[in-house]
């Protein structure tokens, strides 16, 4: 592994000791999942989906390895791929609860090889991982060589009103930012990632996000419990 591949092994499995084990995500992420839920029901009625990957790994700050359960849940072939061999386990004990009977392919490899043959699904995609990368346009490179059809980017966008004010937020802490690149979280950022791949940009959103993030940082679970 190179130094990038490493951090970024890291970065997972901080997300994987973080994971609630009792479920409760807290009011942001929630919120969220819902949010991306709804977005993907409308993609799956525009688009001639059969089959789909996530990775390398999932972003999101809660459950491990859910963010396609609605894929699953609509009769899609859903593959999870991780760089983590802890991931890989969360991930297989958490389907086991939450997937009622549905099946998932989910493997272990190298953030940036997939072990899947070129033209293998018909949307590959992931969620606030391609920020994490130092360079994001060789990670395009690899899932658009697996798809046939469709490449999807999730990430965090740096003019959301609540990025500076975290960014001032791990300043004052004197806390590493964890976050991503900076750079990658815009439009320009994500299209450059698909120009240099050679990938048409077809559809471009934004979706809503919670006022209260429910990062490591800032965490409120239990919130509802208590209220």
């Amino acid at each position: 592994m190179d130094k990038n591949e490493e951090l970024f092994l890291n970065f997972v499995e901080g997300l994987v000791k973080y994971s609630p084990d009792d479920f409760d995500e807290g009011m942001g992420t929630v919120y969220e999942r819902i949010m991306i839920n709804q977005y993907f029901e409308k993609l799956m009625k525009k688009y001639d989906i059969k089959n789909v990957f996530e990775g390398p790994s999932d972003g999101i700050t809660g459950v491990r390895s859910v963010n396609s359960l609605i894929f699953a849940q609509n009769g899609k072939e859903v593959s999870y791929y991780t760089p983590s061999k802890v991931e890989e386990k969360k991930a297989k004990e958490t389907w086991e609860k939450v997937g009622n009977g549905l099946k998932i392919d989910i493997k272990q490899g190298q953030p940036l090889k997939f072990p899947y043959e070129d033209n293998s699904f018909d949307l590959v995609w992931n969620f606030c991982i391609a920020e994490h990368f130092s360079d994001p346009i060789a990670l395009v490179k690899e899932m658009k060589r697996i798809s046939r059809k469709y490449v999807l980017i999730m990430n965090q966008n740096k003019y959301d009103v609540g990025t500076y004010p975290h960014v001032l937020y791990h300043r004052y802490m004197k806390q590493e930012w964890d976050h991503g690149d900076l750079k990658w979280m815009s439009f320009s950022g994500l299209s450059k990632m698909f120009k240099k791949n050679g990938l048409k940009v077809i559809e471009k959103n934004v979706i809503d996000v919670p006022i209260w993030p429910d990062t490591w940082d800032t965490p409120v679970r239990g919130f509802f419990k208590k209220g």
